[in-house]
């Protein structure tokens, strides 16, 4: 139970990046604005034409620098504030990912939303693996756990990226945005919870101590 909320957290936002890094090309390729929301009138030039291979390449490559060149210090800033923490400072920079390419689909849109998506994923990602290492019970085999995490992370992320195309096509660009914000408001639920828990039991057993 106690590695329950790290592995959830590390699945969860790991589809998360998949699903709209897996849809970003087709996305670039034919941008169509958010129907909810009014764009303006020189959109209309960029959903005709599209953006080229290269720029498409080039945001991909910005979202791979900024999924792992944070890793140099992110260990570092979970020791600092602790797994949790960052869990939800990378929820919250999921949610700037999401609105950054939900409120534009011009190319600046594209890269700061996939840039701070490749971001968000490495502070939920590492710090759910540090998480699951030190909240493991004493005793358990951490070969099976890890097993078992990475079943859930791959396993997940293979099913959304199956599904990437179809939910574009389903829910455009706009509506995918819309799930990722429902996804990091549930890291930061399962963040919270697993807080109000953890003190929890730290109350109970400094009354027990007590006793």
């Amino acid at each position: 139970p106690r590695c329950f909320a790290a592995v959830s957290v590390a699945a969860i936002c790991y589809a998360m990046m998949v699903s709209l890094m897996a849809a970003l090309p087709l996305s670039m390729a034919d941008p169509k604005p958010a129907w909810f929301l009014d764009q303006p009138t020189d959109i209309a030039a960029i959903a005709a034409t599209g953006f080229s291979f290269g720029e498409t390449s080039t945001v991909i490559q910005a979202h791979m620098i900024c999924m792992f060149a944070p890793s140099f210090v992110t260990g570092h800033v979970i020791r600092c504030l602790g797994a949790r923490v960052v869990q939800a400072i990378g929820a919250c920079i999921y949610v700037g990912a999401c609105l950054a390419m939900l409120l534009s689909i011009e190319y600046v849109g594209y890269m700061l939303g996939q840039s701070l998506l490749g971001l968000g994923w490495n502070f939920c990602f590492v710090a759910s693996s540090a998480s699951l290492v030190l909240r493991s019970e004493p005793g358990q085999e951490l070969t099976k756990l890890q097993a078992l995490n990475d079943l859930c992370v791959f396993g997940l992320s293979g099913l959304v990226s199956l599904l990437s195309s179809p939910a574009l096509r389903a829910l455009g660009w706009g509506g995918m945005q819309l799930l990722g914000f429902g996804t990091a408001a549930a890291i930061l639920c399962i963040v919270a919870a697993t807080e109000v828990a953890a003190t929890r039991e730290t109350g109970m057993s400094e009354g027990t101590a007590a006793k």
